[in-house]
């Protein structure tokens, strides 16, 4: 499996009825507040059956996304209850940022509306991280007409200038970097929260332009369950025409992470739509990638459940990638990368349920 794929992923159970009525028994509030819940989950996802008492219990159900005919498509399903209220997974979900660490998060940012320059101050490129200095190698090597980067061409040309000021001002090459990739980053922002999700600038270094917007659009398109399902949540963000003028503000984000050959610059923002009956849906799209794919969607749907200890959110949600790296896979290779997303899914989400419940960063 290619390195970056895999440090980038390093982001279904059957039971007989005999054995849900037995756990039933136990878990009674659980059973009769939560059977809606299951049957309207079961309506849109993968899972057929779905044991609530043992994702209680703390259970995660996952499932690989079918193989479609979108070759740079990639997704998968999850299902598992959080012992918090949907305000407060939702809360959690649009808030917490992973830790700084210096070995798999290099930089991590909340980003204002509007966005200043201040909200990308803290970023430093170290060198003593190998994929950093990668980056900074390859950032002084872009020109308006070739780069390993994803890019516009408008966004290449400026970059060579940057670099090429900053050579002739005698600037250390990760002093230059991070000047050029500030520029890139900040007009990527400016641009999402101006003009929104579809316009955000195509990819178009290479022969094939690729457009976010309609990367996104394509992996929807291919689960048309799931679109149904979120529909309304995804024309209020802009990604399909709406009907109405609502539109639903996200909370921003920037990132630089370990990809183990080359550090990866991310931008995203984490949208959060409540529904009736206190159901919640979020939307965590990242629309820009330095490398190693060209947009991550994460859709979750929580619905309020009563357990024997208080209150909880079941949850489902749908991770769905467009990367440039799986054109060249097919069948059992296609099919091993969607398990290995699946276990690094799994970890994030168990990982999630702990840090909820002892309120610790995520």
């Amino acid at each position: 499996m290619h390195p970056e794929f895999r440090s980038l992923l390093t982001r279904a159970a059957r039971h007989g009825v005999a054995l849900w009525v037995m756990m039933a028994v136990f878990f009674p509030s659980a059973r009769l507040a939560a059977k809606d819940a299951v049957e309207q989950l079961q309506a849109f996802s993968l899972f057929s059956e779905v044991d609530l008492p043992k994702l209680i219990q703390g259970e995660v159900l996952t499932e690989r996304g079918p193989l479609t005919d979108f070759r740079r498509g990639i997704s998968g399903q999850s299902c598992y209850v959080v012992r918090r209220s949907p305000a407060a997974v939702a809360e959690r979900i649009q808030t917490a940022a992973p830790p700084v660490d210096n070995e798999n998060v290099y930089f991590h940012a909340k980003i204002g509306s509007p966005v200043r320059e201040a909200d990308l101050a803290g970023l430093a490129l170290n060198l003593r991280n190998s994929d950093v200095q990668r980056l900074v190698e390859r950032t002084l090597k872009v020109t308006a007409t070739s780069t390993d980067f994803c890019m516009s061409r408008g966004e290449a040309t400026r970059m060579e200038e940057v670099v090429r000021e900053g050579k002739s001002a005698g600037s250390a090459p990760a002093v230059i970097a991070q000047r050029a990739w500030t520029d890139l980053l900040l007009g990527r922002l400016r641009e999402f929260q101006e003009k929104g999700i579809s316009a955000v600038s195509p990819y178009d270094m290479e022969k094939n332009p690729v457009s976010p917007g309609e990367e996104m659009r394509r992996l929807m398109r291919e689960e048309p369950e799931v679109q149904a399902r979120f529909q309304g949540l995804l024309e209020e963000v802009g990604l399909f025409p709406s009907k109405t003028e609502t539109r639903l503000k996200g909370a921003g984000y920037a990132e630089l992470l370990n990809a183990q050959i080359v550090a990866t610059f991310d931008l995203g923002a984490v949208f959060v739509k409540p529904l009736s009956n206190g159901e919640i849906q979020v939307l965590d799209v990242q629309y820009f990638s330095s490398n190693a794919y060209y947009v991550m969607l994460t859709l979750y749907h929580l619905w309020p459940i009563s357990t024997e200890g208080g209150e909880a959110t079941l949850v489902w949600r749908g991770d769905f990638l467009s990367a440039y790296l799986l054109e060249a896979t097919r069948g059992t290779p296609r099919m091993a990368w969607g398990l290995v997303m699946m276990r690094e899914i799994k970890q994030s989400i168990q990982s999630f349920q702990k840090s909820i419940l002892s309120n610790s960063p995520r």
